[in-house]
């Protein structure tokens, strides 16, 4: 009878053991599972935030460009106003007239020179014009 006993003892802790041992598996695949799905979760809302970033960048990308091609209409539109031609024709004339009268200038400086450094040579020549 004792042994009896000591057996269905046994049996008794074994099968406490084992629904202790199914408590746990079970908690530790719904843990799992929780996790998995945590997982999925954060990688789709990861998924979202890229794909919200990239419309955004997009989005400023067409407006920056929208931006770029407006600045040279007005650019394009301002440099061929008959207005503006006929003042950028007059800007050219006056820059190539004053590079002229620099270039006179130059030659005009020179000759000066030229003769200070005669008259430097020849005093004599220069006392008898006086």
């Amino acid at each position: 009878e004792n042994c009896r006993r000591l057996v269905r003892q046994g049996l008794n802790k074994a099968v406490l053991a084992v629904q202790e041992s199914r408590v746990q598996r079970v908690q530790q695949q719904k843990e799992r599972r929780r996790q998995q799905a945590l997982a999925v979760q954060r990688a789709k809302e990861a998924r979202e935030e890229a794909r919200r970033e990239e419309r955004q960048r997009q989005i400023e990308e067409r407006k920056q460009q929208r931006e770029m091609e407006h600045a040279k209409k007005r650019e394009r539109l301002k440099r061929h106003h008959p207005m503006n031609l006929k003042l950028y024709k007059e800007i050219i004339f006056l820059t190539s007239s004053l590079a002229h009268l620099e270039a006179e200038e130059r030659m005009w400086t020179q000759a000066e020179q030229e003769l200070v450094r005669l008259e430097r040579c020849n005093p004599a020549a220069s006392n008898s014009k006086e």
